[in-house]
């Protein structure tokens, strides 16, 4: 999925708290990796999350553990649709946990949410 297009943004409910909505859309986010040493089993953490334009978090970010048992191995997640309360380009964001836990940006994807021209 490279662009959604909406008629029209949500109204908005004073009470959300400005919560994004929800694009019902069911979707799977897959990732490739492969071992850097051939010989050793590896195991990462990985999180996905999804930012609006502004850089805001939008929804809670999805953890997994991978264990590389095999050269290369894919993870996959399934996520109900994508949040957004704007306009413009979003990011999906990919981050891998160092051995201290800390999580660091390894790819990001772009998706854009366009309003829809009668």
């Amino acid at each position: 999925v490279e662009e959604i297009t909406v008629r029209k943004l949500a109204e908005r409910d004073p009470s959300s708290n400005d919560k994004p909505e929800m694009l019902i859309m069911p979707l799977k986010f897959v990732a490739l990796f492969r071992r850097d040493d051939f010989d050793v089993e590896e195991s990462v953490k990985l999180r996905l999350s999804f930012k609006g334009p502004d850089g805001e978090l939008l929804s809670d970010p999805w953890v997994n553990e991978l264990t590389l048992a095999k050269l290369r191995a894919r993870m996959m997640w399934g996520l109900p649709g994508v949040p957004y309360k704007e306009f413009g380009t979003h990011w999906f964001v990919l981050e891998l946990a160092d051995d201290d836990g800390k999580f660091e940006e390894i790819a990001s994807f772009p998706i854009e949410v366009i309003k829809q021209t009668e």
